[in-house]
């Protein structure tokens, strides 16, 4: 697994201890049975918010610089995250930039409109910041306010926890949306990142992931066992084998019906980077 930073350590420990990111038996929006559960709601104080915001604006000066004029939150969740961001960018990092978030419902009296805050200008770049992302429903009902505001230029997308959900297909719902709206879209960390750092680890007296949580992994895991062969889905698994630490009988499931699509697919770029990776990673296990 690629070593965590430190923000990401941090970061990771700052959601355990709010109780954004909770373990135990739920079920997502899209049915599947999860063993844990991120919800950015349980941010409930004025320093929990603004740390919340320093870790996304830190992140964001990273991976974006400032190649970006404003910040859109969408509705609910999205509001105070995208004021809290702004607010760390212009005065931790000196990127002073709009941001803007939207009504539920037009508004048909006062100023009016979908969107409150900065209203974007033909040729603005959007950042776009949620909290998590399942099969990207929301960003599929933000994007078309957004370009009826303005002919505005997608920057990114950028999220807490990249939690390797599949989209509307087989494909993680990250890659997809990336694909979909030609744009970068991220992840603070991910969740083999989050599992690894906090596996026996103590914080604030309490162990969230034992090794008994961590046995039960290849069940939630299972169901990516359970897609449907193509390059996007084996490209996936070869990420999780290779850059984290996925439990061996899943990597060696699905590697090996990887590996025996792979020999029959007619397509140029599976026998060369995907076919090697997956080799790779079947060796690993």
């Amino acid at each position: 697994m690629n070593q965590l930073s430190e923000l990401q350590m941090d970061f990771i420990e700052f959601l355990v201890s709010c109780e954004v990111l909770r373990f135990g038996d739920f079920t997502t929006k899209s049915g599947r049975k999860t063993p844990y559960f991120v919800n950015t709601g349980m941010v409930r104080t004025g320093s929990q918010l603004e740390c919340f915001g320093s870790f996304y604006a830190q992140c964001i000066a990273t991976r974006f610089s400032d190649q970006f004029d404003f910040i859109f939150g969408p509705a609910y969740k999205g509001i105070p995250l995208a004021a809290a961001i702004t607010t760390s960018l212009a005065r931790e990092h000196g990127i002073d930039c709009g941001y803007c978030f939207d009504r539920k419902e037009i508004k048909d009296h006062g100023e009016g409109g979908s969107l409150v805050g900065y209203q974007p200008q033909d040729g603005d770049r959007v950042l776009i910041v949620e909290d998590v992302t399942t099969a990207g429903t929301s960003i599929r009902e933000t994007v078309p306010k957004l370009k009826a505001a303005a002919d505005v230029h997608l920057a990114g997308l950028m999220i807490s926890v990249d939690r390797r959900e599949r989209g509307t297909d087989d494909r993680a719902a990250l890659d997809q949306l990336s694909e979909e709206f030609e744009m970068p879209c991220t992840a603070i960390v991910q969740v083999q990142q989050v599992l690894h750092h906090l596996h026996n680890r103590e914080i604030n007296g309490k162990v969230h992931i034992d090794d008994a949580l961590r046995d039960r992994m290849p069940e939630y895991l299972a169901a990516l066992c359970a897609m449907d062969v193509s390059l996007h889905a084996m490209e996936v698994v070869s990420r999780l084998a290779t850059g984290g630490d996925p439990p061996p009988e899943f990597v060696g499931a699905y590697v090996s019906k990887c590996i025996s699509a792979c020999e029959t697919m007619q397509d140029a770029y599976a026998p060369g980077q995907v076919y090697s990776a997956l080799q790779q990673s079947s060796r690993v296990s």
